[in-house]
């Protein structure tokens, strides 16, 4: 596959992902609004420049890889609109930081290419396992996981008069009439000094299930 095939796919994963924002638009009873268009011009503004630079400090990278992850993007993107509009335009800023620094990588890596990061392949692959893995951590240790309404998807961290609670999960669900609604959270709880904070980091809308 060419480069020109490349680009003409990430363009077709930013139109996926602003006809998306269309479709959730008029489930709402909603038209074509200024989101659909933002969606599309972040979409290629944010791939768009780090195919240019692909094509200027990495011409030999597998052209397969990228289309895919620009597609997956795409879908997640309107996942996230389609629970909570704030969080989806949270994501669009995330997507132009993480084109710039995909970009800042490639300019980077442009004369020592990607070699300087294979010796490190297990070290980050390691520490992306132990991180997935910190919720099953034993509740006798300083950190350790917890299961909160039925999800073990908790981190504390417990020191002398702190602690400190990093994580998601769900409120119990609502019972109305025939439907039950649910809102899903991610939190941080910390603890200090006999005060108590907690942050509300994200949060989706409710969700319902008859």
């Amino acid at each position: 596959m060419t480069r020109t095939a490349e680009a003409s796919l990430l363009i077709s994963a930013a139109v996926v992902a602003g006809m998306g924002v269309a479709l959730v638009n008029f489930s709402g009873s909603e038209g074509i609004d200024a989101q659909v268009a933002l969606t599309v011009g972040v979409f290629l503004l944010a791939f768009g420049a780090i195919h240019f630079a692909i094509r200027q400090w990495a011409p030999g990278a597998v052209p397969f890889i990228f289309p895919i992850a620009a597609l997956l993007a795409a879908i997640g993107f309107v996942e996230v609109y389609r629970l909570n509009r704030r969080l989806g335009s949270d994501q669009r800023w995330w997507l132009l930081v993480s084109a710039a620094a995909a970009v800042a990588i490639l300019f980077w890596l442009r004369e020592a290419g990607v070699a300087i990061l294979r010796r490190y392949r297990y070290l980050f692959l390691f520490v992306a396992l132990g991180v997935l893995l910190l919720p099953l951590l034993p509740g006798s240790w300083v950190l350790h996981g917890a299961e909160i309404n039925g999800s073990r998807l908790w981190v504390f961290l417990d020191l002398p008069g702190t602690t400190f609670v990093l994580g998601g999960g769900s409120s119990p669900w609502l019972q109305v009439g025939g439907t039950a609604t649910c809102v899903g959270y991610l939190k941080a709880y910390g603890s200090h000094g006999g005060y108590d904070t907690i942050r509300d980091l994200a949060q989706t809308a409710p969700f319902s299930a008859n």
